[in-house]
């Protein structure tokens, strides 16, 4: 990704995490329609605020926010006129859940939505017993109201004792879960089986006890206008007051179902996992249906790819992984409960591709400090040259910083190649080098295949062995690269695989300076490198990403001073030492910005090196027997971040 394109994506970033919370803030204001044919149809999400509530979607336990749209509640659909009608069938409702029996449904049956899957789960498990057409769950007729008091709280003590019943519940719930598009149930006046329901989904969407009973009463007040209209055609006082209980709900119908929970499993939670038989993964998808979390565990406090991760996998919950069957909704919900990410938000960005990006554009100065000797042509006469093979490692250790993780970059090859002196002032080379990468950080690798070429030459003013020169040298190379990044908490692992290409130019200017038992040789160079990654997709993991291409460059200054001192002689061996100093200043930014998406969702990470300023410590020394020479050398880098950079050359030579 080159400069300015990267400054648009992380501007980009920074936009969407501000507006990632947006979908719940779209969705805050409760706008569903009242339906005056339907009169105690709302969302589950909130009520308005002419029927009790303050207009706006209910928080949650974690930070969260009620979605609006997912599941509504009502009473019975058959005396729909057509605007009610319209304004209901355009809400994307893809199910209705009838929880009356079949006998209710056959005094009243539902009008079907267009579009709509209707399906029967009788809550009673059989017929009730027969009674006249009045609002609510129909018991038997009863004048007292002790009798209808006492007749309400074992009817919802059944919502939990009864077998049969938990069973229908269950499927009830199973089926919202299914359902594609929002989901509506009803029974007679929406308010006791109905109710009742709407408390399961709002427990396990973590809404406060207060909340739910407030929304529980609040039938009282959809249901007003119908009930009134119902009790005026009662002239007996006693029917009347008995016949108010069953109109509409008391806060003691409630508690006695909610105290019955707690005396037959201990909790809501063990009454949805052992008496409706429900997996936590059931539980934890209604839940994301239902609520969207404006912040997940511990992201406000994060920073750098951290945060960018954390903003990512918050952003998930609105796409197609999120209220399925996914280990994503599974991780993120557990997570939630756990009040940790566990580190995921650390993995999930691919920073180990910003890294190896990194660590490939700083390549050229490992095959720079193998090819200082072997590459100049000192020391062949005219016309000579001089076959070489030189052994390469190095070993790169960058420490974290500002929430990007730590990396650790190794890499060993061979480089092959001949030098030709042309006359006193002129020299080339030409080589071949395989070089074997790998990178490590947030708990991912990448191994990269280099295959390089790379050429260059000398000229001197005078001599190659003395006064100023100019040296360039150019590489190109085809890069192999394989990436596996481990997420971990049932997340797979998200596998890339990829080519690339990698250049790079060099050209120096120096003087050497013979001081008769040793040479001095300061040298200025400017070095450009450019990387050039292809895009790829991810395998193996829910999350894995569409990884955007990467194309960077970097330029550098160079400064170096080399000392050579003159060779002393062992039996047949002319041994030579040397040392050098160096610095290297970025003249661009030193870090690199891998980025990726999933469903649409963007992630930006930073490489782990950012460092413009270097300096080098090295020191080698070299062995010739006539025509042959063994030259070993080792190099230290220290840098800002950098906790090291370990650099070592063997290297092989005949003249001929």
């Amino acid at each position: 990704m080159c400069r300015a394109t990267k400054r648009r994506f992380i501007v980009g970033s920074i936009l969407f995490a501000c507006l990632s919370n947006s979908p719940a803030w779209a969705e805050n204001e409760i706008s569903t329609p009242l339906l005056p044919t339907a009169n105690n149809f709302r969302d589950i999400a909130g009520i308005s605020e002419t029927h009790g509530g303050n207009g706006f979607v209910n928080d949650t336990r974690y930070k969260g926010l009620m979605r609006t749209g997912v599941f509504y509640r009502s009473s019975k659909l058959q005396e729909l006129n057509s605007k009610d009608f319209n304004t209901i069938s355009a809400l994307g409702i893809s199910l209705v859940i009838d929880l009356r029996s079949p006998y209710e449904i056959s005094l009243a049956p539902d009008l079907p939505l267009p579009g709509a899957s209707l399906v029967n789960h009788n809550i009673y498990a059989i017929n009730p017993p027969v009674s006249p057409p009045i609002p609510g769950d129909s018991p038997p007729l009863i004048d007292s109201t002790t009798e209808m008091t006492k007749y309400f709280h074992d009817f919802y003590r059944k919502f939990i004792t009864d077998y049969k019943q938990r069973a229908e519940f269950k499927l009830v719930l199973l089926d919202l879960i299914n359902t594609p598009g929002a989901g509506l149930y009803h029974c007679t006046g929406g308010k006791d089986r109905t109710g009742w329901v709407s408390v399961i989904l709002q427990s396990i969407a973590g809404v406060s006890d207060s909340t739910i009973m407030k929304d529980y009463l609040a039938t009282n007040l959809y249901s007003e206008k119908y009930i009134n209209e119902f009790l005026v055609k009662i002239t007996d006082p006693n029917k009347k007051i008995a016949y108010r209980i069953l109109a509409g709900v008391q806060e003691d119908f409630l508690q006695a179902a909610l105290d019955q929970v707690v005396t037959s499993y201990g909790s809501m939670q063990a009454y949805l996992t052992q008496g409706l038989g429900l997996s936590q993964a059931d539980i934890y998808l209604l839940r994301a249906k239902m609520v969207y979390y404006q912040t997940l565990p511990g992201q406000a406090q994060f920073s750098g790819n951290a945060a960018r991760g954390a903003t990512f996998l918050n952003a998930l919950q609105n796409s197609p992984l999120s209220g399925q069957y996914s280990n994503y909704n599974y991780y993120l919900q557990a997570a939630i409960d756990a009040g940790t990410l566990a580190g995921v938000e650390t993995r999930v960005g691919g920073q180990v591709h910003a890294d190896a990006a990194a660590y490939l554009l700083r390549q050229p100065q490992l095959i720079d400090n193998a090819l200082t000797t072997l590459a100049s042509g000192q020391n062949l006469k005219f016309g000579e040259g001089k076959a070489w093979l030189s052994g390469v490692t190095e070993n790169q250790e960058v420490s974290s910083r500002s929430g990007i993780a730590s990396s650790d970059s190794r890499s060993s090859g061979l480089i092959v190649g001949g030098t030709h002196r042309f006359n006193e002032n002129a020299s080339a080379y030409v080589g071949a080098s395989y070089i074997s990468n790998k990178v490590e950080s947030a708990s991912a690798d990448a191994d990269i295949d280099n295959y390089l070429v790379v050429f260059g030459g000398r000229y001197a003013l005078a001599k190659l062995e003395t006064g100023p020169y100019m040296g360039v040298r150019f590489s190109a190379g085809a890069l192999d690269y394989k990436s596996t990044r481990p997420l971990d908490y049932g997340l797979g692992t998200a596998t890339g695989k990829t080519d690339g290409k990698t250049y790079s130019g060099r050209i120096d200017l120096g003087n050497i300076f013979d001081r008769g038992t040793f040479t001095i040789t300061p040298q200025l160079g400017l070095l450009v490198a450019h990387i050039n990654l292809d895009r790829f997709d991810e395998q193996g993991s829910e999350l894995g990403l569409h990884v955007n291409g990467i194309s960077e460059t970097i330029p550098s200054l160079l400064a170096e001073l080399r000392v050579d001192l003159n060779g002393r002689q062992f039996g047949n061996w002319l041994f030579q030492p040397s040392a050098v100093v160096g610095y290297e200043r970025a003249l661009d930014t030193s870090n690199v910005t891998s980025t990726g998406s999933l469903y649409g969702y963007p992630i930006s990470q930073e490489s782990a090196y950012d460092s413009r300023d270097l300096a080098k410590l090295g020191l080698g020394v070299s062995a010739r027997n006539g025509n042959f020479s063994l030259q070993v050398g080792a190099n230290v880098m220290a840098g800002e971040n950098i906790n090291s950079i370990l650099g070592a050359n063997i290297n092989f030579s005949y003249t001929f």
